[in-house]
C-alpha cells in the first residue's frame, strides 16, 4: 500500500485537489449554488424526498403521486432528509449534506477510475493524466455535486467496468461468489439510473457471444441477480403507474416529439431531419461540456497517433476487448436519448469522461514514445488543456441556471403574498415548489403522473381547471409555445390575467421574465 501511494502520488494528489475544489464549490454562497451548481431538477428529488420523509408518500405537491427520479439516490437522499430534515419550507441542511455525500462518491469513484487507468498504462504519470482528465475537468466538479443522481451512478458505472476489466482478466473467478457480485453492482447501476441498463446489457452480450459454451452459465446467473436487485423498483412501478420507466422521460419524449410535428409537420422527411438535428445537438451538447471542444479534438489527434503505429483492421468478435464493448454501450446510450428521444441533458452523457480519460492515457503513451524534449511539450499540453477548461468553464458553466433567481424571489413574492393552502401550477416547478409555502403543481408531468396523463391525451387544461389550481407561475414561452398544443381549447388572454413579474429583462428563452398569472 505504501509503494503504491508513493508511486502514483501525483494521481491521488489530483483526486484530493478535485475533492477540495468540490467541497469549496459547495460552501459558497446559496445564490451560487441556485445559479451555478443546482439544476431546478435537483429540487424536484429534494421536494419529493422532504415529502415522503414527512410520510406524504411519494409525491412533489403532497397531492399527485409521482415515479419521476431514480430510486437509488431518492432512497439515499430520504434518509438524510428523515434524520437531518426539520421538516420545514426550503430546508437548506439536508441538501448540503446530500452534496457532501456526492463529494465522497466522486473521491471513491476517482480512484476506482485511477485504478482502471493502470490497467492502460505502468507509467505513473500517464495515469495521473487520464486522472487529472477526470478529476479535474470543470464539468465533472460541477455536474456531479447537481444535487442529482449522477454522483451516485458514476460511481456505480465505473464499479461495474472495473469488475468487467478484472473478470476479462482472468482476476476474477467465474463461480456464484462472483455472480452474486457482478450481477448485485450491475443492479444497483440500473437503479442509480435506469438508462445505464444500456451498459450492464452490453456487457452482457459481449461476454456471452465471446465463448457462449463457455460463458453462458455465468451469464445467465449474473443476469438473474441483476434483474433481482433491480426487480422491486420496476414491479413498484408497474403496479402504480402502468410503466417500466419514469413518468419524467415518458414526458420529455412527449414534449420533445411533439414539438418537432408542431413546428415542422409529420412527414417522414421531417422525422429524419429531427433525428439528424438533434444528433448534431446531441453532439454539440458533449462536446462543448465536457471540458472543451478542442480538447476533445487533441484526444481525437492523439487517437490518430495511436492508431498510427498500430495495423488498422477490424478486430473479429472474440478479440474485442470489453472496453470496446462498453464504449458499444455508450454510443447505443447516446443513440437513444438523442437520436430516438430527441433530446439529453448534459448529466445523462457524464460516463463518456471515463472513456476520454482512458483516450488521453493511450493517445499519450503512444504520442510520447518517440518523442524528443518530452517535458516540454508535456508542460504545454498541461497549460493547453487548462486553459481550455478555464474556456469552458467561463462559456458553459458560469451562470448556467441564473435563471433560478427569478424562481427563487417568485416563491418568496408567492410566500408574502398568497395563502399557503393556494394551489399554484408551474411547468419548471422544481425551485418554487421547494421554497414556496403555497402548494406548487407540476405541469409539465415530470414529477406529477396525472399530468403526465393528462399531456398524452392534449387536455391539461382541463386538468389545470379540475385540480382547482389558482395561478400558474412560468415564462411565457412555456404558455405560448413549448407545452400550447397540450392546452386543450386554450386563450391566454381570455383565462389568465397577469399577477407578478420577475426579470422581465431577460432575453431568448426566457423574455418576458417568470410571471405569475391568476386564472379568470
Amino acid at each position: 500500500m505504501l509503494n503504491t501511494i508513493k508511486t502514483h502520488w501525483l494521481s491521488f494528489l489530483l483526486i484530493a485537489l478535485a475533492l477540495l475544489a468540490q467541497v469549496f464549490l459547495i460552501t459558497r454562497s446559496f445564490s451560487f449554488l441556485l445559479t451555478n451548481v443546482l439544476p431546478d431538477d435537483a429540487f424536484y428529488y429534494f421536494q419529493i424526498a422532504h415529502n415522503i420523509a414527512l410520510g406524504l408518500g411519494s409525491t412533489f405537491d403532497g397531492v399527485n403521486a409521482t415515479n419521476g427520479y431514480h430510486p437509488l439516490w431518492m432512497v439515499i437522499l430520504v434518509g438524510i432528509y428523515k434524520v437531518w430534515g426539520s421538516g420545514a419550507v426550503g430546508d437548506m441542511l439536508p441538501i448540503h449534506i446530500a452534496l457532501g455525500i456526492s463529494i465522497a462518491l466522486n473521491a471513491l469513484t476517482g480512484l476506482i477510475v485511477w485504478r482502471i487507468l493502470t490497467r492502460f498504462s505502468s507509467n505513473q504519470w500517464l495515469v495521473a493524466a487520464g486522472v487529472f482528465v477526470w478529476s479535474l475537468n470543470p464539468f465533472m466538479l460541477f455536474e456531479t455535486i447537481n444535487g442529482l443522481e449522477t454522483s451516485l451512478s458514476l460511481f456505480f458505472f465505473a464499479a461495474f467496468f472495473l469488475l468487467a476489466v478484472r473478470l476479462q482478466e482472468g482476476r476474477v473467478p467465474q463461480n456464484i461468489v462472483s455472480a452474486l457480485v457482478l450481477g448485485t453492482v450491475g443492479g444497483l447501476l440500473v437503479l442509480a439510473r435506469l438508462d445505464l441498463a444500456i451498459y450492464f446489457a452490453a456487457w452482457w452480450v459481449w461476454f456471452v457471444l465471446r465463448d457462449w459454451k463457455s460463458n453462458w452459465v455465468f451469464a445467465v446467473q449474473t443476469g438473474v441477480v441483476a434483474a433481482l436487485v433491480a426487480s422491486p423498483w420496476f414491479l413498484w412501478n408497474y403496479s402504480h403507474f402502468h410503466m417500466l420507466f419514469t413518468s419524467a422521460s415518458r414526458a420529455t419524449d412527449l414534449v420533445n416529439h411533439t414539438l418537432i410535428y408542431q413546428d415542422n409537420g409529420t412527414s417522414i422527411v421531417q422525422t429524419i431531419k429531427a433525428v439528424f438535428y438533434s444528433l448534431y445537438n446531441g453532439g454539440e451538447l458533449i462536446l462543448g461540456r465536457t471540458g472543451a471542444p478542442v480538447l476533445a479534438l487533441i484526444l481525437l489527434g492523439l487517437g490518430v497517433a495511436y492508431a498510427a503505429g498500430k495495423r488498422l483492421r477490424l478486430p473479429r468478435l472474440k478479440e474485442l476487448s470489453v472496453e470496446y464493448a462498453l464504449l458499444v454501450g455508450f454510443i447505443v446510450l447516446f443513440l437513444a436519448n438523442v437520436a430516438v428521444r430527441w433530446g439529453g441533458r448534459p448529466w445523462y452523457f457524464m460516463s463518456l469522461e471515463l472513456f476520454i480519460a482512458i483516450g488521453a492515457v493511450l493517445g499519450l503513451q503512444e504520442f510520447f514514445r518517440d518523442i524528443s524534449y518530452k517535458r516540454m511539450y508535456a508542460v504545454g499540453l498541461i497549460g493547453l488543456t487548462l486553459f481550455f477548461f478555464a474556456v469552458s468553464w467561463s462559456k458553459e458553466l458560469r451562470g448556467q441556471y441564473s435563471n433560478q433567481t427569478e424562481m427563487y424571489v417568485m416563491a418568496q413574492w408567492m410566500n408574502e403574498h398568497l395563502h399557503k393552502d393556494t394551489v399554484v401550477g408551474a411547468f419548471n416547478a422544481g425551485v418554487e415548489g421547494y421554497f414556496s409555502n403555497a402548494k406548487v403543481v407540476n405541469l409539465d408531468g415530470l414529477v406529477n403522473y396525472n399530468a403526465y396523463e393528462a399531456m398524452r391525451i392534449h387536455k391539461l387544461y382541463s386538468y389545470i381547471r379540475d385540480s382547482k389550481i389558482a395561478y400558474i407561475s412560468d415564462w411565457p414561452i412555456s404558455l405560448n409555445y413549448r407545452y400550447k398544443s397540450f392546452l386543450d381549447n386554450f386563450d391566454a388572454q381570455m383565462a389568465l390575467s397577469v399577477v407578478h413579474a420577475e426579470g422581465s429583462d431577460i432575453n431568448g428563452r426566457f423574455a418576458g421574465g417568470l410571471t405569475l398569472y391568476k386564472l379568470k
